[in-house]
């Protein structure tokens, strides 16, 4: 599980061009190394984050300017709007009517 204000700090930073070499970033941050790793896979890979690594700057940063939005949504669903559906179709009425 990745800890919600460390990834803040790693986007900052990284936003900034201030993260410095993986095991800086690692110690400022109070994870491993390997630790730090599986979390840039993870923004890469799952989050889609444009991270790139700068030699010349050694710092991480992004591609192009990127935000990084968590937020919760929370929508309430009330009887009055939700509808029963049975074998996974509503069904109709008149259809049932129609063959007496």
């Amino acid at each position: 599980m990745v800890d919600i204000v460390k990834l803040d700090r790693i986007h900052n930073l990284i936003r900034r061009k201030a993260t410095g070499t993986p095991e800086e970033l690692a110690r400022r941050i109070g994870l491993s190394v390997s630790r730090l790793y599986q979390i840039l896979s993870f923004l890469r890979v799952e989050m889609h984050a444009p991270i790139i690594y700068n030699r010349y700057n050694s710092s991480y940063e992004y591609e192009y300017p990127t935000n990084f939005n968590l937020e919760f949504n929370r929508d309430r669903l009330y009887p009055s709007g939700m509808e029963t559906v049975f074998g996974g179709s509503k069904e109709n009425d008149t259809n049932e009517n129609s063959n007496d």
